[in-house]
């Protein structure tokens, strides 16, 4: 199987394992287990999509695929009534990033990268919770640098959007 395809399983599949595990270690006072459920079985499905697809996988649905994970993980640091949670969204940010810019088209991996990390940033900030913003920022930098200089790039803080060789 290509790289795209085995990297994006691997990705979909350890989210849903995590989610999984999340459900049934579930306590009172944390995200509704309903929510939880429902994220594994979306996870589930695109796990399970990479895989049908297998070699016709292409980066365009890598692609579309990682915008919809980077506005759910916004949309759960919007909607949460838990900060750490709400902060803990963002840590997959990174990890998704280095998936895209690793295996698709540089410049618009990092253009929807970029609004995803916008988008949860927006969600913390709203939030109004000031002990959470120098950590929100830490991760919104790593993520950012990480998508920058992964492909070895040694101009990390220069061209933002230019192609990576």
């Amino acid at each position: 199987m290509p790289q795209l395809t085995v990297a994006a399983a691997t990705m979909y599949g350890c989210g849903c394992l995590l989610l999984v595990l999340s459900a049934i270690a579930w306590q009172p006072g944390r995200n509704p287990r309903g929510v939880i459920v429902a994220l594994a079985v979306i996870a589930f499905v695109l796990f399970a999509w990479v895989l049908a697809r297998g070699r016709r996988f292409t980066a365009a649905e890598a692609l579309a695929l990682s915008g919809v994970q980077l506005f759910t993980i916004g949309c759960l640091t919007w909607t949460t009534h838990l900060n750490l949670g709400a902060f803990a969204n963002g840590t997959a940010l990174p990890i998704v990033g280095v998936f895209m810019v690793w295996f698709l088209q540089p410049a618009r991996a990092r253009v929807v990268l970029f609004l995803g990390t916008a988008w949860w940033f927006a969600g913390i900030l709203h939030r109004d919770e000031t002990s959470l913003v120098p950590f929100a920022v830490s991760l919104a930098l790593q993520t950012l640098l990480a998508a920058r200089s992964s492909r070895g790039s040694s101009t990390a803080w220069t061209g933002w959007l230019a192609p990576t060789p």
